[in-house]
């Protein structure tokens, strides 16, 4: 109703300016016009869920298996190395594209384990996809450290002797997490990469840190996790189909 009550208003402003053809346009009309127009349209910024193709065709890839990364540090796997592939394992899994061979399946069938010198031998790893009857193999290595570095800062220090504030620069020790993973998605019929993974390391600063926890042994469990995550979340995003939000304007 309000729409239509200003698009008569307008219209009753242009008719009378077209009546005013051969006379001084009405300073009132003029400006009444200039405040209803605008009006009539608006824009609006909203939320629209978009289909976001995979980076690359996984049609013919339906069974995948994953085996545990690599820690390129000891240049073995270790404990992080299987919870960073169970965290693929579970991704691939709800993603509904995959049949994903268990972590069972997987370290009964392969008597020891793979040394990342033989992920670039395309023989090797088709013999290992057809042990595991898998369409595709995802392999990989990761790098995931901590460091203690300062952090200076300026505070404010009161003084009751003379009753003032002075700045004061102090200086307190933060642990920082790395982490970097690096993946490849491997064809089980002729040994190809089908997907080649390897985004940025990624830093994240733990925050209330003591004293003493900066001398423990560190990278623990959950600091992996937290920082994998989302490298992980990435890298699955960009092997299935799915929808994600983008913000687009709407004209009224």
């Amino acid at each position: 109703m309000k729409i239509r009550t200003r698009n008569k208003w307008i219209e009753c402003i242009l008719h009378h300016i077209s009546l005013s053809t051969h006379k001084p346009i009405s300073l009132l009309a003029f400006l009444i016009f200039c405040v209803l127009l605008p009006g009539c349209y608006g824009t609006e910024t909203v939320k629209i869920k978009v289909m976001i193709d995979s980076r690359v065709n996984m049609e013919n890839y339906k069974t995948i298996a994953v085996l545990d990364l690599i820690d390129e540090k000891k240049d073995s796997i270790t404990e992080q190395g299987r919870i960073l592939a169970r965290m693929i394992r579970r991704k691939l899994r709800d993603s509904k594209e995959f049949n994903v061979i268990s972590e069972g399946t997987i370290n009964l069938t392969l008597e020891e384990e793979i040394d990342k010198d033989r992920f670039d031998d395309k023989e090797f790893m088709v013999s290992i996809c057809d042990t595991l009857g898998a369409d595709a193999i995802l392999v990989g290595t990761f790098d995931f450290y901590q460091m203690a570095q300062p952090i200076s800062y300026i505070a404010e220090r009161y003084y009751p002797k003379t009753g003032t504030y002075s700045p004061e620069a102090r200086t307190y020790i933060q642990r920082v997490n790395h982490f970097k993973l690096r993946a490849k998605v491997i064809d089980g019929k002729n040994g190809s990469v089908i997907y080649d993974f390897s985004p940025s390391y990624v830093e994240s600063p733990e925050y209330g840190n003591s004293w003493l926890s900066l001398f423990s042994s560190g990278a623990d469990s959950t600091s992996l996790r937290s920082i994998a995550i989302k490298p992980i979340s990435n890298l699955v995003l960009n092997l299935v189909p799915h929808y994600e939000y983008e913000r687009r304007v709407l004209v009224r």
